[in-house]
């Protein structure tokens, strides 16, 4: 909120102009008031469907919350100037490449399609891998999945990702992570609890509960046999054969506010991006 203010800490402005055009000094001024309201939190929209877990962000991040105050992650620089934003003059410098276990603020590979024990990042229940035959691809509409923080969105079963990825290469993306695995005939309500088997789920009958999202810079790819493109610092696929996976980073600061719906008010962790829209 905000009003005028003259030199001398008044409030009203000015009415030169105004007396000017009046033809006479009767009119004194008046203050002059604006508001804006803006809200901001977690996204609330992805654009990419395609999903992976809390404990493999965490490891790829290095956030933690003990012992406190913990850890808020480490993140690559953001790109900056002309596509792709790395690489060039005034430009940061690509991340180093992907290494096992993955190192914060370095490149990743994330894996799509591991129904077991991932060992890299060391998450031996659900918190570390997709469902049996969901490879982390979401049920989507012309490769848009609409998913909510805090929501359940089903999985898309095969080991073929839903859309073309080669739109998104070497930008910027948000990944919604999950933090439970479902096995249901009908979408869930509300958030896991105890009595959830968070480790269930294989088929078409299977949810996943969306914790919140991820700015990531995809910098490859391989999400079918024929869908896959080169890593541009590398020149190397970033998985061969059967394997589906993304390679890039993950990225802290805003998101685009044309990419999600209003916001909700922030939850923990925020997975480094938040979003800001205009409220009213």
């Amino acid at each position: 909120r905000t009003k005028t203010l003259t030199s001398g800490g008044s409030s009203i402005l000015p009415p030169y102009l105004a007396q000017t055009l009046a033809g006479g000094s009767g009119y004194s001024g008046e203050a002059v008031r604006a508001c804006a309201r803006a809200a901001w939190g977690n996204p609330g929209y992805s654009a990419v469907p395609v999903t992976f877990s809390y404990c493999e962000w965490q490891k790829a991040t290095g956030y933690t919350t003990t012992p406190a105050p913990g850890n808020p992650g480490v993140y690559a620089p953001n790109p900056v100037g002309p596509a792709p934003g790395y690489g060039g003059a005034s430009q940061p410098a690509w991340p180093a490449a992907a290494q096992s276990p993955p190192v914060p603020g370095n490149e990743i590979i994330i894996d799509l399609q591991n129904p077991g024990p991932h060992p890299a990042y060391e998450c031996p229940t659900w918190n570390g891998h997709d469902t049996a035959g969901g490879f982390g691809y979401l049920t989507a509409n012309s490769c848009h999945a609409v998913v909510t923080t805090g929501g359940w969105v089903q999985v898309d079963t095969g080991n073929n990702s839903p859309c073309d990825m080669s739109q998104f290469f070497n930008k910027i993306i948000y990944l919604p992570v999950f933090d439970c695995v479902l096995q249901s005939g009908s979408v869930p309500s509300g958030a896991p609890t105890a009595a959830m088997d968070c480790a269930s789920g294989a088929g078409s009958n299977t949810w996943y509960h969306i914790q919140g999202f991820a700015k990531f810079f995809l910098s490859g790819y391989k999400t079918s046999g024929s869908d896959q493109m080169a890593r541009t610092a590398t020149g190397t696929v970033p998985c061969s054969g059967s394997d589906r996976c993304l390679s890039g980073w993950f990225l802290q600061g805003l998101v685009d506010a044309s990419q999600i719906s209003p916001p909700t008010p922030p939850g923990s962790p925020s997975f480094g991006a938040y979003a800001v829209q205009v409220a009213g």
